[in-house]
């Protein structure tokens, strides 16, 4: 796939299997600003705004009394990483 002819399509299946910019520009050989300039063009919004829902969701959660590694489990994330985001959204007033 060369990269003047990606289509929408073809960039919403490569941030579904690969997740990171990183990795998508490493397949189109770019860079991965030129990935998030591809995906601004394309209207394909920031897989970001989905993690701002799951974090609050892990939040909400934590709040309630669930264990971190329950948390870690549901979400498929490190226990590390879910103290991390906990620590972050109570920092910003999540």
């Amino acid at each position: 796939m060369r990269i003047n002819e990606i289509t929408k399509d073809d960039l919403i299946v490569l941030q579904k299997d690969l997740k990171k910019d990183q990795e998508i520009a490493k397949q189109l050989k770019c860079t991965r600003q030129y990935v998030h300039h591809l995906r601004n063009n394309l209207g394909i919004p920031s897989p970001r705004k989905k993690l701002k829902s799951r974090n609050q969701k892990i939040l909400e959660l934590h709040k309630s009394r669930i264990s971190g590694i329950s948390i870690a489990k549901k979400f498929n994330l490190s226990i590390n990483h879910v103290y991390k985001i906990i620590k972050q959204m109570n920092k910003n007033g999540g």
